[in-house]
């Protein structure tokens, strides 16, 4: 399956030098969590001037990640050990 990450170029080169870390801890229905976000299309809203990775995982590798609440698309929050032994490419930024 074919997701993405959206983000700012300064962070997708050191996405391409280092790999993905875990975000901060943010609080959703109360509890902790840590991962990449992960949608199943590019948001590129969310980030003036952004570039977007396209990554690919299987559906049954975030299954348990995926964040249930409705959004108008689907999204996961994936540990960054998985997402970095993903197959990835970077698109270029939206023009």
């Amino acid at each position: 399956m074919t997701l993405y990450h959206v983000t700012a170029p300064e962070a997708a080169a050191a996405i391409q030098r280092d790999g993905f870390v875990d975000c901060g801890t943010e609080l959703v229905g109360g509890k902790r969590w840590n991962g990449v976000w992960l949608s199943n299309q590019p948001l590129w809203e969310l980030v003036p001037d952004a570039v977007a990775f396209e990554i690919y995982l299987s559906l049954e590798s975030v299954t348990a990640y995926e964040c249930t609440l409705d959004h108008g698309y689907r999204r996961w929050l994936v540990p960054s050990s998985a997402v970095n032994q993903a197959d990835r490419r970077l698109l270029p930024a939206r023009e």
